[in-house]
């Protein structure tokens, strides 16, 4: 665990690093941040996905983006899977699949 001020120092070190994705030519059309996981909506097509991925890659080089994309809209993100439902997206809590062990 860290001190009560990681998640305060946390924000503004990424604050930083999110104002340096303003220089890229393309942009998110929504972004949203929690500590350090992002979801954003994206309309400029898979290719340029990449692109925007490796030049956010570039900020800093202790911090690594990955990509996940929505299948079957659905995208899970912290502890819930975002839904897009007819122009509307909702949310309901998720569950990484785990397997069992036996008893």
């Amino acid at each position: 665990m860290g001190s009560s001020l990681s998640h305060f120092w946390e924000n503004v070190y990424m604050d930083r690093v999110e104002k340096e994705f303003e220089k890229s030519p393309l942009q998110p059309r929504g972004l949203m941040r929690y500590l350090d996981d992002y979801i954003a909506l994206w309309s400029h097509g898979e290719g340029s996905l990449d692109e925007f991925l490796n030049f956010i890659n570039q900020l800093d080089a202790r911090i690594e983006f990955t990509i996940a994309v929505e299948e079957d809209k659905r995208l899970p993100f912290l502890d819930f899977e975002v839904i897009r439902a007819n122009g509307v997206c909702k949310r309901r809590l998720f569950r990484k699949n785990k397997p069992q062990l036996p008893i």
